[in-house]
């Protein structure tokens, strides 16, 4: 061929290819004694390919046969100090296609350093991923999906590159987003000897947004609606009994005045049951439960016009309003809950 020419150049005089991954630069001790004893047994069976660049020779493909030159050389063969080469008028997508020839056949490159060549190789010469795929036969599928393992933290595509995890494992942990996150759960699969599903079973459990609390129910138990208005926890007390009927501790005023009678109390006339105090000064609830009344029955028997209960430290002062006459007051030693209004009611008539 007209741009091709074959000679020996110098071992110390070649520079790498442009395109070649960094990490593919510094061969290690292993692999150039490798290399070296394989050429000394077998010969070079492919010539490297240079191109001769601003009076400076880059080597397209044969890095390595270069380096097992370089070991032999060290270690006392003269002969070995240059190396023949083919040297040809390449141009920089030229030498970025070696590059990728190189690892499609003898796949040299990890998945790391394929998706940084890929990378390389958009940017450089402004191809699409659908372009680049055609033109060395994969798809566009593959060539993203090689891209996405750069968006991987440094820790995790070490683990890619030393094969502790899969190339699959390191894109399924990218649904966290969270570079915290996948670096723990990478650091189990591994240790749990997780395959790509048992790792995405534990991603979505960790995506699984927390279970929400149910409304409270506005109903009561039984299902009915309430009838008695109530106010917020601790504004309002009963009014006496077990009565529905409650009373704001503030203003006195009756919160609802619509309670229905008790059916089975209707027209009775219950007896007060309500015994001497004892030591404490405590007045004992009635030993029978006090059957429901309506506020009309209450202003009827009492012409009630204002209830008011105030807690004090030391019991429950009672303040019940009359129509023409002055209030009653009471002093009970006992708490709001317990307070038998209905006795206080009976008293002040």
């Amino acid at each position: 061929m007209k741009d091709e020419v074959i000679q020996k150049v110098s071992i110390n005089a070649i520079l790498p290819n442009p395109y070649q991954p960094t990490s593919r630069i510094d061969v290690d001790m292993f692999t150039q004694q490798k290399f070296a004893e394989s050429m000394k047994i077998e010969g070079m069976h492919q010539t490297p390919v240079c191109r001769k660049k601003d009076g400076k020779f880059e080597m397209g493909d044969g890095w390595l046969r270069l380096s097992g030159y370089k070991y032999r050389a060290g270690h006392g063969e003269k002969d070995c100090e240059m190396i023949p080469v083919i040297v040809r008028e390449l141009t920089d997508q030229q030498m970025a296609d070696m590059v990728f020839a190189t690892n499609t056949v003898r796949k040299d490159l990890n998945p790391i350093e394929l998706a940084q060549f890929y990378q390389k190789y958009l940017e450089g010469f402004k191809m699409t991923q659908e372009e680049l795929g055609k033109k060395h036969n994969i798809t566009q599928g593959e060539v993203a999906n090689t891209l996405r393992l750069l968006d991987l933290p440094q820790e995790i595509q070490q683990k890619v590159i030393t094969q502790e995890i899969s190339p699959t494992h390191g894109r399924t942990l990218l649904q966290l987003k969270s570079p915290e996150k996948m670096i723990d759960l990478a650091g189990k699969i591994k240790d749990r000897n997780w395959s790509v599903a048992d790792l995405n079973g534990a991603i979505k459990n960790i995506l699984r947004p927390p279970a929400q609390p149910p409304l409270p129910s506005t109903q009561p138990a039984s299902g009915k609606p309430e009838k008695t208005k109530l106010l917020p926890a601790g504004k309002g007390v009963p009014l006496g009994g077990n009565s529905d009927v409650r009373v704001d501790p503030e203003t006195g005023q009756v919160l609802d005045d619509e309670d229905p009678l008790d059916e089975e109390g209707k027209g009775k006339n219950p007896a007060s049951t309500s015994k001497a105090a004892p030591a404490t000064g405590r007045v004992p609830a009635a030993e029978k439960p006090l059957q429901k009344v309506t506020m009309e029955e209450l202003k009827a028997s009492a012409k009630l016009r204002k209830v008011v209960l105030e807690e004090k430290s030391d019991g429950v002062l009672a303040s019940v309003s009359r129509e023409g006459g002055m209030p009653f007051m009471k002093k009970l030693g006992c708490d709001l809950a317990d307070t038998p209004l209905k006795l206080i009611l009976e008293e002040a008539k």
